[in-house]
C-alpha cells in the first residue's frame, strides 16, 4: 500500500500503542494526530538501503521464521513471468491501493 493514499486508514485500524512503518510512498501525506493520540500509536520512516549487512541477516531470519511458524502470511494479489516485468512495474505505479504483493517469477 502506498503511504500517501493508506496512511489515514492505517491509523484507524492500528491497535493501542501499534506502530507504523512507512517504507514507501509518492506523494505527500496528510495525518490527522488525533487518529494516533488516544492510541499512543506512531508512525515513523525507513530506508531498507540504510540497513547494515547485520539487520539484512536478522531480517531475513525473522521474515523465514514467521513463514515457517505460518504466522506470516504474505498476501500475493498477482505474479508475473520475467519478460512481465514492465507491465507489473506500470501496475504498481498506476495503483492508488492494492492488496497484496506483485510477483515478478524469475
Amino acid at each position: 500500500m502506498v503511504s500517501h493514499v493508506n496512511l489515514n486508514n492505517d491509523l484507524i485500524l492500528m491497535n493501542a500503542r501499534g506502530k507504523t512503518v512507512i517504507i514507501g510512498g509518492r506523494g505527500d501525506i496528510t495525518v490527522t494526530p488525533r487518529l494516533m493520540m488516544g492510541k499512543e500509536s506512531s508512525v515513523t520512516g525507513m530506508a531498507l538501503a540504510n540497513a547494515t549487512e547485520a539487520e539484512w541477516t536478522d531480517i531475513s531470519a525473522a521474515l523465514l521464521n514467521g513463514m515457517e511458524a505460518d504466522w506470516l502470511k504474505p498476501v500475493i494479489q498477482k505474479q508475473y513471468e520475467l519478460d512481465g516485468a514492465a507491465q507489473a512495474y506500470h501496475d504498481v505505479m498506476q495503483t492508488t491501493g492494492h492488496l497484496g504483493k506483485l510477483i515478478i517469477k524469475p
